[in-house]
């Protein structure tokens, strides 16, 4: 038909942690672009449009007809993994909703665990508790990279369920957020002092705010922040020489 379908960065992103020959499911999936987009490049080899809203649905459906690859496609109307779970789906995407919205979505379909599924994950909002939510029930990151769109940064995981062949002990490891910042830190993503610079910068104006207000600052904002400044610190001392 001759159309281009060019993604946002945050969906490309998210792309790009799909494996080629993967069969997708899409939750979520609002206007059906990332569907289209690989039923346009052929990388997948089945691909799950699902929504809780009939009227996103409908967008979708739309969208994959205008494109010519509805027949590749196939529609869901569910909340969260609800009709998933018998497909055949290996990979998992979730993008576009916040972070508790994501592990609320998780948390109810236990049987993602057994499947072993690849979940690329991209909360809007409320990293930390996704990333506390993930380890606290087995998950973890075997990848992240940023993406910058529209304005603002987006935090793209790759996770899946079960432990590493040396589970690390768990006292001494960082809390799970800064667990993934330091992922980013360390594969030297280009965007990631952007990122924390944002991170810092966000914190700041939450303790300004608190002190105007005259109340006592939560211990964990002051600590959170500090951790911020100290990652910040470490990337300078180790990559910037």
């Amino acid at each position: 038909m001759g159309c281009i379908l060019k993604l946002p960065e945050r969906l490309m992103a998210a792309v790009n942690f799909i494996e080629q020959g993967a069969y997708v499911a899409d939750i979520g999936t609002d206007h059906g672009y990332l569907p289209v987009y690989l039923a346009l490049h052929g990388s997948a080899r089945g691909i799950i449009a699902s929504d809780i809203s009939e009227g996103s649905l409908k967008t979708a459906r739309q969208s994959a007809a205008k494109y010519g690859v509805a027949e590749k496609i196939t529609f869901i109307s569910a909340a969260g993994l609800d009709g998933i779970e018998k497909t055949d789906a290996d990979t998992v995407v979730v993008t576009g909703l916040g972070g508790e919205t994501i592990a609320s979505i998780l948390g109810d379909s236990p049987w993602i665990k057994r499947r072993n599924a690849r979940l690329i994950l991209q909360p809007q909002s409320k990293i930390g508790e996704l990333c506390d939510f993930l380890r606290t029930n087995g998950y973890r990151a075997l990848d992240a990279r940023l993406a910058y769109d529209n304005g603002r940064f987006y935090v793209i995981l790759l996770v899946v369920y079960g432990k590493t062949e040396s589970e690390p002990d768990r006292k001494s490891e960082p809390e799970p957020e800064i667990e993934i910042l330091s992922l980013l830190m360390h594969k030297r993503d280009p965007m990631f002092t952007s990122f924390l610079d944002t991170l810092i910068a966000k914190k700041r104006r939450v303790l300004e705010n608190i002190e105007k207000a005259n109340v006592p600052t939560p211990d964990n904002i002051r600590h959170k922040l500090a951790e911020y400044i100290e990652l910040k610190e470490e990337y300078k001392n180790d990559y910037c020489k």
